[in-house]
């Protein structure tokens, strides 16, 4: 008996102790864990485990789990003077976007973008075979330092999130004119965030090498058709969230020489190719330097296009194909434009 006795006692002080090693068999909100072989025959992720699914107590041989963010994310990019409760400048960069206006402005652009992991599996055996370059997976739940991410976390998004990011809005200033810093311009802002939004994904993608798989997703809107239910049917992949908190003027304008007007010209082209063709693209861009010009020696400035001017679609044959408003005050030293 006493044995015996001794034996329960001992499988029950096993049971807390086994307790004690797992106190929380659930993987957390924010990371998905990767069931997969440990290095030594393979590294196939054979299961995924979705925030809030159990997590297995024991691994079978050659196993491990590794760990990945899973939740909202987003990268900040911006002056620094934001600072955060611990005295660090709040933000992943800390120096904004160099970029030039469609008048070759040098201007500084301030943005945030929200992401997150495309959770599908052929998603993330891409993109944990990607990693590996950086070692930003964990072998914890929660990793790293107080954003929860490792130092390999950081310099991924470094060498991939911050050029995708840099392209995208060089180009989209590009688009629009100097009211974005001006004035805080908002149809001008729109312009140029839809095109940073339409074209993010396809920058990522080339340095993913991943083909026409996406990587990262949009936070706001992407999910599995049964939130419940993660893992069953498809994950729907939305577009990255991307805002322009502010645009301003670059004090230095040192590099606004001749040099980088041609090279701004050429890639106002270039953009203008992507959004209208090849054939159409330089009318768009004279037809956009006329509407800016009368519109900066007028302080009404309603446009009016007849059609499509630079294919004749749609025009009507009964008045000019842009109406340009007549100038109620024109400056001495700008150009008249006729209505």
């Amino acid at each position: 008996m006493k044995r015996l006795f001794k034996m329960i006692s001992l499988l029950v002080v096993a049971s807390f102790i086994l307790t004690a090693c797992f106190p929380n068999n659930t993987s957390s909100q924010g990371f998905c864990g990767l069931y997969m072989g440990d290095g030594t025959y393979d590294t196939d992720i054979d299961r995924v485990i979705y925030p809030g699914q159990e997590i297995p107590n024991s691994l079978e041989s050659y196993h491990k789990i590794m760990y990945l963010p899973c939740n909202d994310r987003n990268y900040l990019v911006n002056d620094g003077s934001k600072i955060k409760l611990n005295g660090k400048p709040l933000g992943d960069l800390n120096t904004p976007f160099q970029a030039k206006t469609s008048s070759g402005t040098d201007v500084l652009a301030e943005i945030s973008i929200y992401w997150t992991l495309n959770q599908n599996k052929k998603a993330l055996d891409g993109f944990y075979a990607y990693q590996l370059k950086y070692k930003a997976a964990s072998d914890r739940d929660i990793s790293g330092d107080e954003n929860s991410s490792t130092p390999g976390w950081n310099e991924l998004l470094a060498e991939t999130m911050l050029p995708a990011a840099e392209r995208s809005i060089t180009e989209a200033m590009s688009l629009v004119t100097d009211a974005i810093w001006q004035s805080n311009d908002v149809d001008q802002k729109k312009i140029a965030t839809d095109y940073a939004i339409s074209v993010i994904k396809d920058k990522l993608r080339v340095i993913y090498g991943s083909g026409d798989l996406d990587y990262f997703c949009g936070s706001a809107s992407s999910s599995w058709p049964d939130p419940k239910k993660p893992g069953v049917g498809e994950y729907f992949c939305a577009d990255i969230s991307i805002v322009i908190d502010k645009v301003k003027k670059n004090p230095d304008q040192t590099n606004a020489s001749v040099q980088g007007s041609l090279e701004q010209s050429q890639q106002r082209l270039q953009v203008a190719i992507e959004l209208y063709g090849a054939e159409a693209a330089q009318c768009w861009l004279g037809y956009q330097d006329l509407i800016q010009m009368a519109c900066s020696v007028s302080p009404s400035c309603n446009i009016i296009i007849n059609g499509n001017p630079c294919t004749g679609e749609g025009y009507d044959g009964e008045q000019p194909a842009i109406v340009l408003p007549s100038p109620a005050t024109v400056p001495e030293s700008a150009p008249t434009v006729a209505p």
